[in-house]
């Protein structure tokens, strides 16, 4: 089974509104498409809507939990790439970011990770995947204009794989989202900005599962002999 691996991230506008719009990429069919956004009046609850007939629709993956910031998701289909992405129905400021991966073998997280960090806080602990190569995606959103500085401690080590950063300097506001397939089973992540409180999304999706048996130096990472 292959390992997850990134194929393109997109930034949407810097002087966005109340809606967005971001031109899908080339991808291939079963590629997996992450959008997150952020919302500065954090009051509405925003839409993910493209013009892929007959493709599939988007899913929110943070349960609704917090409309500052938003996570959503799709398939592709044979007809997705170049198709427009419409994301609408926020207050006063938004950003929105697209980030496409490959051969992530889920659709459902093994975990989902939402909160209101009060101003100052900018750690999160115990991130602890199942599997090796897990696909490890952080979305923070800051009203005060800067996006976050990054680190990964523990086993999660190194910058992230990818980043996708909006600035909206126009209506201060901004959003960070960084993914990375992690080499090991748990770390932490911590990040600078400027202070203020903001909602973080979390979200861990699962890597490829090797049973017990499986042909050695192949699947390195993983864990096996369950």
């Amino acid at each position: 089974m292959a390992i997850p691996s990134h194929v393109q991230s997109v930034n949407g506008s810097t002087t966005a509104t109340t809606s967005d719009t971001i031109v899908i990429p080339t991808v291939l069919v079963d590629d997996f498409m992450m959008v997150c956004c952020t919302n500065k009046g954090a009051t509405a609850s925003p839409t993910v809507t493209d013009d892929d007939v007959g493709g599939n629709a988007w899913a929110r993956l943070d349960n609704s939990q917090n409309n500052g910031a938003s996570v959503w998701f799709k398939r592709a289909t044979a007809g997705t790439s170049g198709k427009t992405i419409t994301a609408a129905g926020f207050t006063t400021a938004c950003t929105v970011g697209l980030s496409v991966w490959r051969d992530v073998p889920s659709n459902i997280p093994e975990s989902v990770r939402v909160t209101q960090l009060a101003s100052g806080e900018e750690s999160v602990t115990g991130v602890t995947p199942g599997n090796s190569n897990s696909l490890v995606a952080f979305f923070n959103h800051n009203r005060n204009i800067n996006s976050p500085t990054n680190t990964l401690a523990g086993a999660i080590c190194g910058a992230f794989d990818t980043r996708v950063d909006v600035r909206n300097a126009v209506n201060v506001n901004s959003m960070f989202m960084g993914s990375k397939i992690v080499s090991g089973p748990t770390g932490d992540i911590s990040w600078s900005q400027t202070n203020g409180t903001h909602p973080m999304i979390l979200v861990v999706m699962a890597g490829p599962y090797v049973p017990k048996g499986a042909a050695p130096g192949i699947f390195l990472g993983l864990k096996v002999g369950l």
